[in-house]
């Protein structure tokens, strides 16, 4: 089954950098020429978004862990304030209840010898499991993108998608899983990005014990 690559560039301030146009040769390396077509279409876009809207998203905080209210009918915390919409909590509580069908590799990307960020593997040989994995990436991009928040009360969550301008992000759908290769080319997000892939891992190691704990921002951003 052939793999459907999607690049999701999550924001971009309107002047890019030298290191951001680095990262951008990056991503290249991962995408067809229709792929970047749609990449530069995303750019452009996103650039001309967060300027409309001075760089900042709505946010509200959420002190339910995954699981934020507040937000539109149906929803928890949906329609563009804080939380998780019932759709998005329902499968990560299937993932949570399926993780020992789960398995993830994390790798470390550089780009020139420096730290840019990860490139992370998840998949399953349940069929449906690995379902969810793909839905909950492409889920967790939309509430991004649509400057939404999750679990707030984090710590490392919140400083991650206060920097979501930051990040280039792009994701592949594999026959039994998703990749995600997430850079920054500015050095508190690339180690944001590098404990957030860790805090992943732990959810699918160590349940919903690890959900419910905090996680520190790195020391790269201090």
């Amino acid at each position: 089954m052939k793999s459907t690559t999607i690049l999701l560039l999550l924001a971009v301030t309107a002047s890019m950098t030298m290191a951001d146009d680095a990262l951008i040769e990056l991503h290249e390396r991962f995408l067809n020429d229709e792929q970047m077509e749609a990449f530069h279409r995303h750019l452009r876009w996103n650039s001309w978004y967060q300027g409309l809207r001075g760089g900042h998203g709505g946010h509200q905080d959420d002190q339910q862990g995954w699981h934020g209210r507040g937000g539109g009918q149906g929803e928890r915390g949906g329609g563009g304030g804080g939380g998780l919409t019932s759709t998005e909590s329902t499968v990560i509580d299937a993932l949570l209840d399926n993780r020992d069908d789960i398995r993830r590799s994390v790798t470390p990307v550089y780009h020139n010898g420096d730290f840019v960020g990860t490139l992370a593997n998840t998949t399953s040989h349940n069929p449906t499991v690995t379902g969810h994995l793909q839905s909950h990436v492409h889920q967790m991009k939309a509430l991004v993108d649509s400057g939404r928040s999750v679990r707030r009360r984090d710590p490392l969550y919140r400083e991650l998608l206060d920097r979501r301008g930051q990040i280039a992000m792009s994701i592949t759908n594999q026959l039994n899983g998703v990749s995600v290769l997430q850079t920054s080319s500015d050095d508190c997000t690339a180690a944001l990005i590098r404990d957030h892939s860790e805090t992943v891992t732990g959810f699918v190691e160590r349940g919903r014990a690890e959900v419910r704990a905090n996680h520190p921002v790195p020391a790269e951003c201090f």
